[in-house]
């Protein structure tokens, strides 16, 4: 993932949990798979921002459960098992548009769920296709992270 300034920081927050803490079963494989709810303050003005959730810890190596941009830069939240009017998501790690939750092999030590939120300093999401990978988003917003705000969540089965 890219690196950003720390005097850049976006507050990245969910009241579905904290950050460091488990991930509630509702927004996992074993609930009912909806992404949770997501709010942010604080950063420098953005044009733009792109939210991207993966899981470090996958046996595969980094895994993607959530890519979304073209977030216009007047939104602040994300509701619970939706998006922001005008935003696009991306195409996750299971093959899918859209939100993918943790679903860590039985067994596995709790994973790590890496929800980062980039502010943008030039709008570059109608320059990503819909269903976008997540190198495909990358390679267009790296030019303009200007930001950054992260929340950690753990998930074990």
């Amino acid at each position: 993932m890219p690196q950003v300034s720390q005097t850049d920081s976006i507050t990245l927050a969910s009241p579905a949990f904290i950050s460091g803490s488990a991930i509630p079963a509702r927004y996992t494989c074993d609930g009912q798979d909806v992404s949770p709810p997501l709010s942010w303050s604080g950063g420098p003005p953005a044009e733009e921002f792109a939210l991207i959730a993966t899981d470090p810890d996958a046996r595969g190596g980094e895994f993607v459960h959530w890519i979304v941009y073209a977030i216009l830069a007047s939104a602040n939240s994300f509701p619970e098992g939706a998006i922001p009017d005008g935003a696009v998501e991306g195409t996750n790690g299971f093959s899918k548009a859209g939100y993918g939750g943790p679903c860590p092999p039985r067994g596995d030590p709790p994973h790590h769920y890496i929800f980062n939120l980039y502010g943008l300093r030039t709008a570059q999401g109608a320059s990503i296709p819909a269903g976008a990978t997540l190198d495909q988003v990358l390679n267009v917003i790296r030019c303009c992270i200007e930001s950054k705000g992260t929340l950690v969540g753990t998930y074990g089965r």
